[in-house]
């Protein structure tokens, strides 16, 4: 029996490097907004992810 090809979405995984590579981005992220923004990203995105999660509490 033949089976359809599979999607290349669930053939790739998360490598090594690509998982350093996100932590890296992360950490600079966070790195440059402690120097330029005074911690004001974070800060919003832990505020809009609260006003998600009772958004989402909400449809529950």
């Amino acid at each position: 029996m033949l089976y359809p090809a599979t999607p290349a979405f669930y053939q790739s995984a998360m490598s090594n490097g690509l998982a350093i590579g996100l932590v890296l981005a992360i950490a600079a992220f966070f790195a440059l907004d402690h120097y330029v923004l005074n911690w004001g990203a974070p800060l919003f995105l832990a505020r809009e992810f609260a006003d998600l999660l009772n958004w989402l509490a909400f449809w529950r």
